[in-house]
């Protein structure tokens, strides 16, 4: 194994570490707000990070082999999404955009404008 082959590996390993970590983060803040009751108002600390699961569970599907939690893990950033999504449904069509535009970009700053 050579010097550059090596990096890769541990580049690989990092990158999959990340990916593990920020599309934990949307499930589990879900279950803690369901089972704990840390916060009642779910959805400002949810549509904030949304974007953690989208990015994580993108990072996680093209550095880690494993196919179980390559499949997992975007299977668990689904129920965060759906909820804020239905929530959000409420505002109308509107809502539901600014909830996908908040999971693609993460900061905007016009967001309140629109809303």
């Amino acid at each position: 194994m050579n010097l550059n082959e090596e990096q890769t590996r541990k580049r690989n390993k990092i990158l999959k570490w990340i990916g593990v970590i920020l599309s934990s983060v949307p499930p589990i803040i879900l279950v803690c707000t369901f089972i704990f009751h840390v916060d009642s108002d779910i959805g400002t600390w949810l549509i904030h990070v949304l974007w953690c699961g989208l990015y994580g569970s993108i990072i996680l599907w093209w550095s880690h082999e494993a196919k179980v939690l390559r499949w997992i893990m975007p299977i668990l950033n689904i129920f965060p999404f759906l909820f804020v999504a239905l929530g959000a449904m409420m505002g109308g069509i509107k809502g539901l955009l600014i909830v996908i535009l908040k999971t693609v970009i993460w900061y905007v700053p016009w967001l309140t404008i629109l809303g």
